[in-house]
């Protein structure tokens, strides 16, 4: 499989759907569980900041699809516990990916175009933990990449960026920027250096911790810089291991530090 176990995890939180500009073989079928906890102290902007060290635990499964050579689809569901939350649902997304180029297949690049929907709990949008801008939110992803492999076929190195332009039924729009390399050692170790943009175009100036209602009203901005190491198994998928810290935040949880541990299974049914 062309991308298996690229993904990123996502800023304050997880955006875990797949992002990758290379689409899995036609027929194949993938699950990714992901297992996150964060920890920050303080919020940049925040009238008051929080009494304690908040402490964020996130699981993610998702089903991945891929019905033809150029559509990819994908659904999740998102748990969460954080201090305002208690262990339970926040939230639930479904995508669908269009490969333009394929650079797998002969072309210059890879380009992969796609939307995601995202619902999300009440309780989630008005806690600060939750990366979330809205109730319902919509966004609008494009993802441009290139890989180099040897010539047997197997691929040594790649990078990709991708860049989104989201909104949802509250809160004006944002964006993501997101900036990835990796290389593979010896056919199954994985490296990957990452770096995550995040940007709110909303008028809020200031935070209210107690008196929040999603991040689709501040004007925020972070940036994330990560890295992650995977195991390959072949027919029994990655295993993998990732830690992020934000060097940058405006009206944003600041210094969060995360880390991930992600199991991804291909299989197929025919």
């Amino acid at each position: 499989m062309h991308k298996l176990g690229c993904f990123l995890l996502g800023t304050c939180g997880l955006y875990a759907l797949e992002e990758s500009p290379w689409l899995n073989d036609v027929y194949a079928f993938s699950s990714k569980t992901l297992v996150s906890y964060d920890q920050y102290r303080t919020v940049q902007g925040a009238l008051v900041q929080p009494e304690q060290m908040n402490r964020d635990y996130v699981t993610m499964f998702s089903m991945m699809m891929t019905p033809t050579e150029t559509i990819e689809c994908e659904g999740e569901l998102e748990l969460a516990r954080t201090p305002r939350q208690t262990y339970g649902f926040r939230s639930f997304a479904a995508a669908a990916r269009l490969s333009f180029l394929d650079d797998i297949a002969g072309d210059i690049v890879s380009l992969v175009a796609g939307i995601n929907l995202r619902s999300v709990t009440g309780r989630a949008v008005r806690d600060i933990s939750s990366p979330y801008a809205a109730y319902f939110n919509g966004e609008l992803t494009c993802s441009l990449g290139k890989e180099f492999s040897t010539k047997e076929g197997d691929w040594t190195t790649r990078g990709y960026c991708l860049g989104t332009l989201g909104l949802g039924n509250q809160g004006s729009l944002w964006d993501r920027l997101n900036v990835v390399f990796e290389g593979k050692f010896f056919k199954h170790h994985i490296i990957q250096v990452f770096s995550l943009g995040y940007f709110g175009y909303g008028s809020g100036q200031k935070i209210h911790i107690d008196d929040f209602h999603g991040w689709g009203a501040v004007s925020h901005s972070s940036i994330d810089m990560g890295l992650q190491y995977r195991y390959h198994f072949s027919l029994w998928g990655d295993l993998g291991v990732s830690y992020a810290y934000r060097i940058y935040a405006r009206l944003y949880p600041e210094h969060v530090q995360t880390c991930v541990f992600s199991y991804i299974l291909p299989f197929s049914f025919f």
